[in-house]
């Protein structure tokens, strides 16, 4: 493993915060294939700008190591001694919705600028205090930038939980799991040699005796690394069944969300869309009601995956390279994002793109709609495309 030598990180190396840094994977210039095909309720187009083909970064991955002067707040790595803040795995990428959101909650701010990249300067926003917790020794900090959301998660932190066993890096993993879920996840994935864990309440501040350790990328846009490939590959393997009698067509229902979040992002006639895959083979999949194991299992499995674009469909991570997978988006919001994911995943992969029911909105969480019968076509292309 390397020095770390990119810039982004100059100001903690002059400072002298950033005490150690290997390089687990060089960042690399990769190219993404279109998607099968590219159709919305018009029709089969030729193509969206988003997903077209295109020449993407695969991230660089490091190691990060940060001596006692800095503390984990929210989604953060704060040094204090200079008010700077560091956003780890996003280094380059602008601030998520989570951390906007922390950002508005604890300082005077009321509409903090989305465009921020890695390095703020903080002394222009007064904080509140926090209650500071300390730990002893080193730690791992592995929180998520969207702390609630399953598919950050899969992308996230199972990977720093694979790394941390990999490396049997000594250190208390500090985490936000305040969900249910999220403990057994932690459990289920987390590395066999260390027990040492802290929940992170993401309003309080966390200051290790010993050094902050972090996994820091630089900017991909959810294009997958050999890392995070092999990573996958090692849990989901083990679960593929060799008979072609267990192989499923599966379709990813979000009706679950939609009923518990009516107000976001709602396929309003999900139900229609649901019954033509039904009519079809499909098995409709509720993944939030599988337990871990059978979701690996369900998606490794699977002949082929079609489904409502969202985090459910992060589970394609478990499916075999070379699998069929057909996303249904209501906006072109993150087209690029999840046609990196399924290519650097080496999935075949396909899109049908639905529209807003307020077409004006520029809000990408607003319900949104299919239209039945070209969704029905473009099914029937897509089995016919990969011989289904």
């Amino acid at each position: 493993m390397r020095a770390l030598k990119f810039s982004p990180y100059r100001d903690f190396i002059e400072s002298g915060s950033l005490v150690d840094s290997n390089v687990l994977e060089d960042g690399r210039e990769c190219n993404r294939a279109p998607p099968d095909f590219f159709c919305t309720n018009g029709g089969f187009q030729n193509g969206h700008y988003l997903c077209n083909e295109a020449k993407v970064e695969q991230a660089a991955v490091v190691l990060a190591t940060f001596n006692s002067s800095c503390a984990a707040r929210g989604t953060a790595i704060l040094k204090f001694d200079d008010d700077r803040a560091l956003f780890p795995r996003c280094a380059s990428e602008k601030l998520t919705r989570a951390f906007i959101d922390y950002i508005r909650s604890v300082s005077k701010m009321d509409n903090p600028d989305s465009s921020f990249y890695s390095f703020v300067d903080f002394r222009s926003f007064t904080f509140e205090d926090r209650l500071v917790e300390r730990i002893n020794g080193d730690v791992l900090w592995i929180t998520a930038d969207e702390a609630f959301n399953w598919g950050v998660w899969l992308l996230q932190v199972l990977p720093a939980l694979a790394l941390a066993e990999k490396h049997q890096i000594d250190a208390t993993i500090l985490c936000y799991a305040g969900l249910p879920w999220q403990q057994r996840f932690l459990d289920r994935f987390g590395p066999s040699y260390c027990g040492r864990r802290v929940f992170q309440n993401l309003q309080n501040e966390y200051r290790a005796d010993g050094n902050m350790r972090t996994i820091v990328r630089t900017e991909r846009n959810m294009y997958l690394g050999r890392f995070d490939n092999a990573v996958f590959d090692s849990i989901s393997v083990p679960f593929i069944v060799p008979t072609k009698s267990s192989d499923e067509k599966i379709f990813v229902t979000r009706r679950a969300q939609s009923t518990a979040r009516p107000d976001y992002r709602v396929l309003v006639n999900e139900e229609s869309v649901c019954s033509v895959a039904s009519s079809l083979g499909y098995r409709i999949v509720s993944p939030e009601t599988l337990s871990f194991d059978e979701q690996i299992s369900v998606f490794a499995n699977a002949r082929c995956v079609i489904g409502v674009g969202g985090a459910g469909m992060f589970n394609a991570v478990f499916c075999k390279s070379g699998t069929p997978v057909m996303t249904i988006e209501g906006t072109d919001q993150w087209l690029e994002a999840h046609s990196n994911l399924f290519f650097s995943r080496g999935l075949h992969y396909s899109i049908f793109l639905g529209a807003q029911c307020d077409a004006g909105s520029p809000d990408p969480h607003g319900s949104w709609f299919v239209d039945v019968s070209v969704f029905e076509l473009a099914l029937r292309e897509f089995e016919k495309i990969h011989g289904l």
